[in-house]
């Protein structure tokens, strides 16, 4: 190699053909990782925790709604039960139930009707959000029909029902 008056040193060549501070930088990042990656890797952690407790708070409130949907029901069932045992023409004229104290004396069947529609609105409202249950007499030929209703508003904004239909007993009730 031709000098042209020019000294060369011996590692001058050999720096040349790199960066300064390779070395240096090599060193700091081969072995750890940056801050990017660092962000990157809690971004995709907080939406994997913020994905699992969505799951988890939508089946919790499915859990509550399923609850609601039993004990609307059990409350229709057991409104049914004594339907069935009722004579039919004590359901069609109660608008307003009263109480009459029928756990503790013997009540017609009137007043065994309406008592049992009042505790059976209480029970509705204890054991259902906004809840309210209606019944609905109407003669289908010759054999009359009750329609129970219960209503309720689910974890959402929403409400949600449940329906059941119980043919009364005719006046010729036999227990």
């Amino acid at each position: 190699m031709k000098n042209h008056g020019h000294r060369v040193h011996g590692n001058c060549r050999r720096n040349r053909q790199r960066p300064i501070f390779q070395d240096d930088l090599q060193g700091k990042w081969s072995g750890g990782s940056t801050l990017v990656e660092v962000l990157v890797a809690v971004v995709i952690a907080s939406i994997g925790i913020l994905t699992v407790t969505n799951l988890l708070i939508n089946g919790l409130q499915l859990l509550g709604d399923n609850r609601h949907q039993q004990h609307a029901m059990g409350l229709a069932a057991d409104l049914a039960e004594i339907i069935g045992h009722t004579p039919a023409a004590h359901w069609p004229a109660i608008t307003t139930p009263a109480p009459h104290g029928c756990e503790h004396s013997v009540c017609n069947p009137r007043e065994f009707a309406e008592h049992s529609l009042l505790r059976w609105h209480e029970r509705i409202g204890q054991l259902l959000p906004e809840g309210r249950g209606r019944l609905e007499v109407e003669s289908a030929g010759d054999q009359a029909v009750a329609h129970i209703i219960v209503q309720w508003a689910t974890t959402g904004s929403g409400t949600a029902s449940y329906q059941r239909r119980v043919a009364l007993l005719d006046e010729h009730f036999s227990h």
